[in-house]
């Protein structure tokens, strides 16, 4: 797993493109975006797949966006959580790696109606 290249990233244009229209959202540089001054999401690639790491509920989620379904499920999932600061609805097709372990990700379990943090 790597840091999308310019090419990785204009194989995500049209994501991108979407990402740049969202007022919450600031673009830092090409395909990093910042929300309130500090880092909210940014992409990776990974054997030809595409992914992208957002900041939902104060911790990066991993989500794959290679196929134009994963960039519209992923694209709802952000507009989710910049209208609700942060807490996007539960979603088993996320990808949730804990604070120190890089890239080793594991997939999270859907929250259950009713449970909190």
């Amino acid at each position: 797993m790597r840091h999308a290249t310019q090419e990785d990233l204009d194989q995500l244009e049209a994501l991108l493109a979407e990402l740049r229209k969202l007022p919450r959202l600031q673009a830092r540089r090409r395909g990093y975006f910042s929300r309130g001054g500090r880092a909210f999401l940014h992409f990776h690639e990974d054997a030809g797949d595409y992914y992208v790491d957002v900041k939902f509920d104060g911790k990066f989620q991993r989500m794959k966006v290679t196929s134009r379904s994963d960039q519209a499920l992923s694209l709802t999932r952000v507009k989710e959580a910049l209208r609700s600061n942060g807490r996007p609805a539960a979603n088993p097709e996320v990808w949730d790696f804990p604070p120190g372990t890089g890239i080793a990700p594991r997939i999270s379990e859907p929250q259950r109606a009713g449970e909190r943090d």
